[in-house]
C-alpha cells in the first residue's frame, strides 16, 4: 500500500464533496416578489374615467380587483384609450354593471389602461388593488454552476483513481533495496566447498 497516493486521493474526493455542496446551494431559484399598490377613484355621472396601471418587462403577472358602490362599466386594455366605448384591445370587461370583479394573468403587456364608465344619475368611486408579479433568479449562472458539477466529477475520478492505486500497488518507490548478504566463514573469508579428492 502507497500511503502517499491513498492520502491525496481521499483529499481530492473531500474537495470534489464540497464543489457539490457549492453547486447545490448555488443553484439558481426563481424569487416571487409581489408589488401591490391601492387605488380609488371617483366617476362623476354620464362620464368616462381611465387610469394607467404601468409595469416593466421584470414583471411577469398581474392581479387586479375592485369595488365599485354604484353599477359601473369597467375595461382592462392593452391600448390607450382612444375615446370609444367599447374600447379597444379589451383584455377584460364587464358591462353588466356589477359591483365587483376581477382579472389575473401571468403574460402581461405593458402598460395596461382601466376604463370606467359610469352609467348612473350619481356619482360613483372605485376602490382598485392591483398586485404586479415579479420573478427573479437568485444565485449563480446555469452555466457556472454546471462548471462546478463537472470540476467535482473530475476531481472524484482522479481522487478514486488515486486512492484505487494507493490501496492496491506494493511498496514504497522511495525505498532503498534490501543490501545482497553473503555467507562468509569464521575467519570472514567466503567458505569454499570441499574439494573431491579422487582415489586411484
Amino acid at each position: 500500500m502507497r500511503w502517499g497516493l491513498v492520502l491525496l486521493g481521499l483529499a481530492l474526493c473531500a474537495l470534489a464533496a464540497l464543489l457539490v455542496l457549492l453547486g447545490l446551494f448555488s443553484y439558481p431559484q426563481s424569487v416571487e416578489t409581489r408589488n401591490t399598490t391601492n387605488y380609488t377613484l371617483t366617476i362623476p355621472p354620464g362620464t368616462t374615467g381611465n387610469l394607467t396601471i404601468l409595469g416593466a418587462n421584470g414583471f411577469s403577472g398581474i392581479t387586479l380587483s375592485y369595488t365599485t358602490s354604484l353599477p359601473t362599466y369597467v375595461w382592462l386594455t392593452t391600448c390607450p384609450p382612444t375615446g370609444s366605448i367599447p374600447p379597444p384591445c379589451v383584455a377584460y370587461s364587464n358591462q353588466t354593471g356589477s359591483l365587483s370583479g376581477s382579472y389575473s394573468s401571468s403574460h402581461s403587456s405593458w402598460p395596461y389602461y382601466l376604463v370606467l364608465r359610469n352609467v348612473g344619475r350619481s356619482t360613483s368611486s372605485l376602490s382598485l388593488t392591483v398586485v404586479l408579479t415579479e420573478h427573479t433568479e437568485n444565485g449563480l449562472p446555469m452555466w457556472e454552476v454546471i462548471t462546478v458539477f463537472a470540476s467535482a466529477g473530475v476531481l472524484a475520478a482522479g481522487g478514486s483513481l488515486a486512492a484505487f492505486l494507493g490501496f492496491f500497488l506494493r511498496g514504497d518507490p522511495y525505498q532503498s533495496p534490501a543490501p545482497v548478504v553473503t555467507d562468509t566463514g569464521p575467519e570472514g573469508e567466503d567458505s569454499e566447498s570441499p574439494e573431491t579428492v579422487s582415489r586411484p
